[in-house]
């Protein structure tokens, strides 16, 4: 089989953001008035809010939560020469995130790898990662079995594996417990440099 793109999650899987996510959920939880887990938190809010208005609102805190995190972003060389090596064997790169695109791409830019991703699909266009990852193939022109997928979320993992996409799950503290039942399909490593080791 060849690999014609990898499709790669932001935040936990290129680059960590030092987001405190639990915080995050708690204060948007307060604002919903809902002890709802909120886990992923933004496809959660249209459904546990109770007006647009309310929707507004938690993504404005979620936003300026998401704009401040990335003023710690620094150039990475060592994700650059990985991209490098992933376009070097023609292989395509697509970035989806559940941020919205003013701060993914200021973060794309500051880690110095805006020259080399094909398409940047953010919670502007969908809430839903599988949708997301759906708008990908489309504009790519590839089919499910020509893809990886790279992720660190059993979220990731669930979405990629319904469409039948061989998903690379970059291995956290958070991510460990949930993914100790379900390794037949997917690849565990420890950073996105290994990936390049699967695409050969």
């Amino acid at each position: 089989m060849k690999i014609k793109a990898v499709i790669s999650d932001l935040d936990g899987t290129l680059v960590d953001t030092n987001i405190d996510w639990e915080n995050l959920r708690a204060r948007v939880r307060e604002l919903l008035g809902t002890n709802h887990p909120l886990k992923p938190l933004g496809p959660s809010i249209p459904h546990v809010a109770k007006s647009h208005d309310d929707v507004l609102k938690a993504f404005k805190i979620i936003e300026e939560e998401e704009l401040r995190s990335t003023q710690q972003i620094s150039y990475d060389p060592l994700l650059i020469n990985t991209i490098k090596v992933i376009k070097a064997l023609g292989i395509k790169f697509a970035i989806v995130t559940l941020r919205s695109k003013s701060s993914a791409e200021i973060i794309i830019k500051k880690l110095g790898i805006q020259d080399y991703v094909d398409i940047l699909v953010t919670r502007d266009q969908s809430l839903d990662r599988a949708t997301q990852v759906r708008i990908v193939l489309k504009a790519l022109n590839v089919k499910p079995h020509e893809v990886i997928f790279v992720g660190d979320t059993e979220y990731d993992l669930n979405s990629c594996m319904k469409l039948g996409i061989k998903t690379i799950i970059i291995c956290k503290e958070h991510t460990t417990k949930c993914l100790t039942s379900m390794t037949n399909d997917v690849i565990i490593v420890s950073s996105f440099s290994d990936v390049i080791n699967y695409l050969k």
